[in-house]
């Protein structure tokens, strides 16, 4: 019996041992400034030409400045768009645009890396380049005016919280997120970043996971395909946002999210925005959205009947109107 405790024993203290070894390394938050030479259009210019050259761009997917006024000229306000995993800027287009265009604001629209890619899509990329993705965001916005208005939409909305620790989070004037993604509704998704993590989604999810878009459009400017480590990475961001969720401070924060969602745990979002720290906070909810999609409920791909809605519940809040 002696000699059948200590090899229980043993292999208890192996299987705790490869349990640490396999679990994902935790995110580090984001707190280095983010530098770039020249022009923020020459900066876009070259940055995404480099990635149409490696791997193809789908075309009306690339990182873009849209100018309240003058090229170059400088606005108040700054609208910085942080699309969901998976998908593209288009996935809301053109609510942001419109909400940027009814504030007088200048509007940057971001491309995460892998996204957007007619090869290799989602393939190799750590969500340390997310982050890299959410840094250069905010840099640019700093460039575009003075207070930032993050438009966050699912996983997007996860990455700025990632922001929270940064230096230049300071000039965030207000968080908007809409479908925000602090957990997915999906049972068991913690797990991919704990104990075993990489081999527990590989069993459950194998190695590539596929979705049917809802039409054509969806089809071509979100990845529908993409390897399960993909899945691991953007738990990886989950995990930091809702540990620095305390530390998130900006004086307005704005909750869109309808009861419906089912990609997202809408308990976890409300929970979440919760624990955010903000001066003004506000949730509206969108009980039947007019959508394809409760989870991306506006947009002309899956919601065209919700975008004046969406731009009137966004700009009133920032407005400041009850």
């Amino acid at each position: 019996m002696k000699a059948v405790a200590i090899s229980l024993l043993c292999l208890l203290i192996v299987l705790c041992l490869g349990g640490w070894l396999t679990r994902p390394k935790p995110l580090s938050p984001a707190t280095e400034i983010y530098t770039f030479a020249g022009s923020v259009e020459e900066h876009l210019a070259t940055a995404e030409a480099r990635a149409n050259g490696d791997y193809g761009l789908v075309d009306g997917t690339e990182k873009r400045v849209v100018w309240a006024a003058e090229p170059g000229e400088r606005s108040e306000y700054v609208v910085i768009y942080l699309h969901g995993f998976s998908a593209t800027r288009q996935e809301l287009a053109p609510v942001p645009e419109l909400v940027a265009k009814e504030l007088g604001a200048n509007l940057f629209e971001t491309r995460l890396q892998g996204h957007g890619r007619e090869r290799s899509p989602l393939q190799g990329l750590p969500a340390e380049a997310w982050l890299d993705d959410a840094r250069e965001a905010l840099a640019i916005g700093k460039a575009l005016g003075d207070k930032l208005i993050v438009l966050g939409v699912s996983t997007g909305a996860t990455l700025a919280l990632t922001l929270a620790e940064h230096p230049d989070f300071a000039a965030v004037d207000t968080l908007v997120f809409l479908s925000p993604n602090f957990g997915p509704a999906a049972p068991g998704s913690g797990l991919a970043t704990g104990p075993y993590g990489p081999q527990i989604t590989r069993l459950f999810a194998g190695p590539t996971h596929s979705w049917e878009p809802a039409n054509e459009l969806q089809a071509k400017y979100w990845t529908t395909s993409y390897p399960t480590t993909s899945i691991i990475e953007m738990m990886r961001l989950v995990d930091l946002a809702n540990q620095l969720l305390p530390a998130a401070r900006v004086p307005n924060a704005l909750l869109v999210y309808s009861p419906q969602d089912d990609v997202i745990s809408v308990p976890k979002a409300l929970a979440g925005f919760e624990r955010l720290t903000a001066a003004r906070k506000d949730i509206h909810v969108l009980e039947e959205p007019d959508s394809i999609s409760p989870h991306v409920f506006a947009g002309d791909i899956l919601g065209p009947a919700e975008n004046s809605n969406a731009v009137q519940v966004i700009v009133s809040f920032l407005r400041g109107a009850p």
